[in-house]
């Protein structure tokens, strides 16, 4: 998710510091509003039209983020030849210090509810959480066994791009994208309007990685200028219109009584995000520059520990009485406040920050 850059570095790609804070804003705003709102057919259609509204733009708003993330990792990690050397180096700095650093969370997050519940944490689920076979305490962990997964390929991945035009790339991209993201909605679609057809996807993702590699493989593909003379008024008209289509296909299908889960296999939605990406490529100063570099700096350190603010403040801000809607806003930006607060107290400590928060 972070690609770590020094923070006095004078060789940052300011529009990638951009896209990067925009990132963890997405994903704080996401889980505060899964924290104020039941996303389901049910409790959505008791909502006033506003708020219902409210929710499901909060909540597409958030699911970008870990499109951007991944973007980020391809555009600043494939666009390289690895050496056996660079391999085994990249392994040390990059796999094995974000393994360690996954560990300590798992920890962490598993005593931190086992304390507010009042119980002795289950050593039992505790390894196995541990170990990435039964999932973690806290839902936004699940990023972490996933991008390891990638990372331990990532130099082979790298290696095999630079040998291919970046048009054949694209090509085999495209095809797997039709499966990655067209079969999920074209099984929403069909549950929708519950039709039973007994499908079951039959084409295999293996090399692609997934709905993951291909986000991986956008970045890259942003890297070598694929997207280049698609004009920009094009890319915020359409990527707009993605993302409104997005939430107009949310309150259509809780409309029709079914909980339509957005994922990051919905087409719609990556598209919105990938042209969102190409857009700040284009963007040769990001105002406020100082600020974005803070936020940028210690975004992972923010997705790691934001949940434990999250579930700290969720009841204060409930109990305030405000419409939802102004409680999902004032959630998320108490939750940043505290957690870049934490996270900056946390990096002064000798050593915490490399191991803890994953920082240099």
């Amino acid at each position: 998710m972070n690609e770590k850059i020094n923070m006095s570095s004078k060789t940052r790609i300011k529009w990638l510091d951009g896209v990067r804070a925009l990132a963890v804003l997405s994903v704080v705003l996401c889980h505060c509003t899964e924290a104020i709102y039941r996303i389901n057919a049910a409790d959505m259609l008791k909502l006033s039209p506003l708020s219902e509204t409210a929710a499901v733009i909060y909540f597409t708003a958030g699911r970008l983020g870990v499109p951007f993330f991944l973007m980020i990792s391809g555009y600043l990690l494939l666009d390289r030849k690895y050496t056996s050397e660079d391999c085994l180096r990249f392994w040390k700095t990059r796999c094995l210090r974000l393994l360690v650093c996954t560990e300590i969370w798992i920890v962490i997050y598993r005593f931190f509810f086992s304390v507010l519940a009042g119980t002795v944490p289950d050593w039992k689920v505790l390894i196995g959480e541990m170990l990435f076979i039964r999932s973690a305490s806290v839902s936004h962990m699940w990023y972490m066994p996933m991008i390891l997964g990638m990372y331990i390929l990532i130099p082979f991945a790298a290696n095999a791009l630079q040998t291919l035009d970046k048009r054949l790339t694209a090509a085999a991209t495209a095809v797997y994208s039709v499966f990655a993201f067209g079969y999920p909605m074209l099984v929403s679609v069909l549950d929708i309007f519950k039709t039973e057809y007994g499908l079951s996807l039959q084409f295999s993702e293996g090399f692609s990685g997934g709905i993951y590699g291909i986000y991986l493989i956008l970045g890259y593909l942003v890297k070598k200028g694929l997207f280049k003379n698609c004009k920009s008024y094009v890319l915020v008209s359409v990527s707009l219109i993605s993302f409104l289509g997005t939430a107009a296909f949310q309150m259509w299908a809780f409309g029709r009584g079914y909980t339509f889960k957005l994922w990051y296999t919905f087409p719609l939605l990556g598209l919105a995000a990938l042209l969102i990406f190409v857009w700040f490529s284009r963007i040769k100063e990001i105002p406020f520059y100082t600020a974005v570099r803070f936020v940028a700096g210690y975004s992972f350190a923010v997705y790691l520990i934001h949940n434990i603010f999250r579930r700290i403040l969720i009841e204060p801000v409930v109990r305030l009485g405000i419409p939802r809607p102004a409680g999902v806003l004032l959630l998320s930006a108490c939750v940043l406040v505290t957690s870049f607060a934490a996270v900056w107290l946390i990096s002064r400590i000798p050593k915490a920050g490399k191991f803890i928060l994953y920082t240099k």
